[in-house]
């Protein structure tokens, strides 16, 4: 199945069908959120899940005790004003189901301790690799379990779901203003795109690219779900005119509080990128806390200053517990070497041989990673409103350009680009019109710009 190599975690999640069943869940459009868990070691079985793992979706009903499905963690325990909570979206069915009664007849789930089997009563119990890979291989597998293939997000990836789950394509950052009745707010949405979750669907490379017929001139046209790349009116990116930015006396600085954490360098064919598998802090802006949950990079970059394009961008994705994004975007010039990426330039090495397939993608492990080691301090920086720089070109995303510049060498541009598919060398998304917006600007010593 691969999930292992992924570091991911795994579960069975029970459920009665006739208060809340698999078709229940595609029904609604593949998402929930899984409350109404009264056990303490239960909620504490719960509270352990992280982004990206997987579920065993299980009806407990007294007629059909079987494993029927799979669906992955979009957002982590939080506290729901009840006993807690976690958002799931449906993965795929199983090819066949798995009844509870060949559960208990399988020896090696027995031999191996399976916790269905010993803490029956338990409603989310974790599942080991082994079993995991035995029940699968029980039920055929499930659909969606191939090597998952993802598209590019401006996140870091756009996982894409079966068709007859109502929505074709989900990004993270689609905030949408009408949620499906009944789920988590639709700002949680934008955790689809800052994980790296499991879903795949068929030649995903042909949903849109940064050239010819699906390109961004034409990304609005391609689904519903792409309007606002061609109606939009906050969009980003944009040109930087520094003698027409607004002083912002108001504005704070950027209070990073990062930390070391386990982190993945991930290759998808569209931007390369570190993903944090715990939890790296934050960054503080107008007294709310934005979580930092990756970072990629745009060669060259997306956002320009007086009309100049620079050779690569690092953008810092963050989000708050309200489901806000953040993100603060660091522009390179070519000069010496950039030493945060010096430390991965072997990895990228690795990625640029192993050049992603359209059916793939590469994943790395780092170990521990501290954002710290990105320079800091910010005396001066650009804010505007904007959007996601990818399909669906969802708005209110708050931007913050740094005001300096840093050095970057041409060896560690072409190290970023090596591993991309040949059509998304060139990873940047034209400049939007401002359309009236103003670009705020943060001087540490209030001068004019």
């Amino acid at each position: 199945m691969g999930e292992e190599a992924k570091g991911r975690r795994f579960w069975l999640l029970k459920t009665e069908p006739g208060e809340w069943s698999w078709e229940d869940q595609a029904a609604n459009g593949g998402l929930t959120k899984w409350d109404g868990v009264k056990n303490r070691q239960a909620q504490n079985n719960l509270k352990a899940m992280s982004l990206d793992d997987l579920c065993l979706f299980y009806h407990s009903g007294q007629k059909s005790r079987r494993i029927v499905g799979v669906v992955a963690v979009i957002r982590e325990w939080y506290d729901d004003g009840g006993g807690g909570a976690v958002d799931v979206r449906a993965v795929g069915e199983m090819r066949r189901p798995v009844d509870l009664s060949e559960l208990k007849r399988d020896e090696a789930l027995k031999k191996g301790g399976f916790q269905l089997l010993r803490q029956p009563r338990l409603s989310v119990v974790p599942v080991d690799a082994k079993a995991w890979k035995r029940i699968c291989d029980m039920g055929g597998g499930y659909e969606g379990d191939g090597r998952e293939r993802l598209i590019k997000g401006e996140g870091g990836f756009l996982p894409v779901l079966k068709e007859n789950l109502q929505v074709t394509v989900w990004s993270s950052s689609m905030a949408m203003a009408s949620p499906p009745p009944g789920l988590f707010s639709a700002i949680s949405y934008v955790l689809l795109l800052l994980t790296a979750a499991s879903a795949t669907s068929p030649d995903i490379h042909e949903v849109f690219s940064y050239s010819g017929a699906k390109g961004p001139d034409n990304w609005g046209h391609i689904s519903p779900e792409f309007s606002a790349c061609s109606s939009g009116t906050h969009q980003s990116p944009v040109n930087i005119v520094t003698n027409q930015t607004v002083v912002n006396m108001g504005l704070s600085p950027l209070i990073r509080g990062y930390r070391p954490a386990n982190a993945t360098l991930v290759n998808n064919g569209f931007n390369v990128g570190i993903f944090f598998n715990q939890d790296a802090g934050f960054v503080g802006i107008e007294g709310k806390n934005y979580s930092l949950k990756q970072m990629h990079w745009h060669t060259p970059s997306e956002h320009q200053i007086n009309g100049i394009q620079y050779p690569a961008e690092l953008q810092l994705f963050h989000q708050a517990e309200d489901g806000g994004i953040a993100v603060i975007a660091v522009l390179y010039n070519y000069d010496k070497p950039d030493r945060f990426i010096g430390t991965i330039e072997g990895q990228l090495g690795e990625q640029g041989k192993e050049t992603c397939g359209e059916d793939q993608e590469s994943h790395i492990a780092l170990g521990v990673m501290d954002p710290k080691n990105i320079k800091r301090h910010t005396r001066r920086y650009y804010r505007y409103l904007g959007s996601t720089t990818t399909p669906p070109c969802t708005e209110q995303v708050i931007w913050n350009i740094h005001g300096k510049v840093r050095k970057i060498s041409k060896e560690q541009v072409e190290a970023l680009r090596a591993p991309l598919f040949n059509d998304c060398k060139n990873n940047f998304r034209p400049l939007q019109s401002l359309n009236g917006r103003k670009i705020e600007l943060y001087d540490e010593h209030n001068d004019a710009p």
